[in-house]
């Protein structure tokens, strides 16, 4: 498995609106793709910052092969925003996570943490 990391500074102001955007058009329209199977909004704890909230998009995908598939054909996509509402609003940084372990809790371990 494969993850696609997006990290998105948004200006608080149009935050709920930007999340909607996201949530409802971009990510639906994404998922559509056969290699993507998944996708995770994330907010990022940042009690500094005053003027943005920061969040990061995680999409999984099957495998390499199928990401690079998608980010080379599928790109068109991308459902754009309305330009003027999210206008120089935020600098997308992206990222390619490859899995190489997972490791699921199991109930019966759950003593180790009862302290």
């Amino acid at each position: 498995m494969v993850t696609y990391e997006l990290n998105l500074p948004i200006k608080k102001d149009i935050f709920a609106e930007y999340i909607d955007w996201l949530s409802n058009h971009n990510v639906e329209t994404l998922l559509e793709n056969p290699g993507l199977f998944k996708a995770q909004i994330w907010e990022e704890e940042n009690k500094k910052d005053r003027e943005y909230k920061y969040i990061k998009v995680h999409y999984s995908a099957k495998s390499l092969d199928y990401l690079e598939d998608f980010l080379k054909d599928y790109i068109e996509l991308f459902p754009k925003p309305n330009l003027k509402l999210f206008t120089n609003i935020y600098k997308i940084k992206k990222k390619i996570l490859t899995q190489l372990h997972e490791i699921d809790y199991e109930e019966e371990s759950q003593e180790l943490f009862d302290w």
